[in-house]
């Protein structure tokens, strides 16, 4: 993405996917419900254009805002995540893509018309990182409300581990032993090669030097076969396990329904797993299936994977 023909290929890529995660809902699912783990889904893609005329338009040609009135209310600095959900906040849908849609026909428009600098590649690029990782928010916001799937036009339903094809289990490879040492975390604060090779965001920056120990870690993401021997071992059961945040996160009741409803139980298991008659689902999107023993274990909280 470091020439215009591949940074426009990737502009028109994430605009069509955060598009199409809005207008393939229906009025009822963009209607969700509130949920503190997800936004609405016209405010996450008002957000997302809003950050392009920030930070490219504004900042670069210094040119007023489309509708100033809707400043506040699309940047996450001065709108709370529960405020985004009252009623009349947002704009209907078709505004709101109207104005992300003419925010990416001027962006591209621009691209197209001048010379790209470094420091203009360096602007597209964070633009377009950060729209993907509204993308990322939105599919993860259908899996949370349980609604369908969103085909791309591409086969993603590939394989999610190695080893995948043959149905090998990820602890026959082993550990890799890491030896002690001084490692470079992070990268240059200052490069020539800022909007290329070296692009990275601003906390990810300046990079440091850190010494470690020498540690072993699996070569694999941990499995689901792997993670229900825990489960069936007893492991959400047996307090010595969990750090005393984990043990307090075991006494706390959440909903394993499906939104909206509200129904409360203890954590025993992975949230979007259940057993009926001895064989265990994950609930994918709108759709429970059986669970595949070698996939890697998904949508677990951090005192999950510490206790495990």
């Amino acid at each position: 993405m470091n020439d215009k023909q591949s940074l426009i290929q990737e502009l028109n890529n994430t605009h069509q996917k955060i598009t199409s995660l809005v207008t393939t809902l229906s009025d009822d699912e963009l209607a969700m419900p509130y949920h503190p783990g997800v936004n609405p889904p016209l405010w996450e893609i008002g957000h997302a254009a809003f950050f392009f005329e920030v930070f490219i338009l504004k900042e670069l040609d210094h040119v007023e805002s489309l509708n100033p009135k809707m400043d506040d209310i699309w940047d996450s600095f001065h709108i709370d995540h529960k405020d985004r959900w009252k009623p009349g906040i947002i704009p209907s849908r078709q505004d709101t893509l109207d104005y992300v849609n003419e925010i990416y026909r001027r962006i591209l428009a621009r691209i197209e018309a001048r010379p790209l600098s470094l420091d203009e590649l360096y602007l597209y690029k964070y633009a377009i990182f950060h729209q993907n990782m509204h993308i990322e928010s939105l599919i993860w916001a259908r899996q949370t409300m349980a609604y369908p799937k969103i085909d791309f036009g591409r086969n993603e339903e590939v394989s999610k581990v190695a080893g995948a094809e043959t149905g090998s289990s990820s602890n026959e490879l082993g550990d890799a032993e890491i030896p002690g040492g001084w490692y470079h975390i992070g990268m240059p604060g200052e490069s020539e090669h800022f909007a290329t090779e070296d692009f990275a965001f601003d906390n990810e920056k300046p990079g440091f030097d850190k010494e470690i120990e020498s540690f072993r870690i699996s070569r694999t993401l941990v499995s689901n076969e792997e993670f229900l021997a825990f489960v069936e071992a007893g492991g959400y059961e047996n307090k010595d396990y969990w750090s005393w945040g984990g043990r307090k996160w075991l006494c706390t009741e959440q909903s394993y329904a499906v939104p909206p409803d509200t129904r409360l139980q203890l954590p025993r298991h992975p949230l979007y797993w259940k057993q009926e008659d001895g064989v265990w689902y994950e609930r994918l999107f709108n759709e429970w299936r059986p669970l595949v023993g070698h996939y890697p274990v998904t949508h677990i909280s951090y005192f999950e994977a510490e206790a495990y």
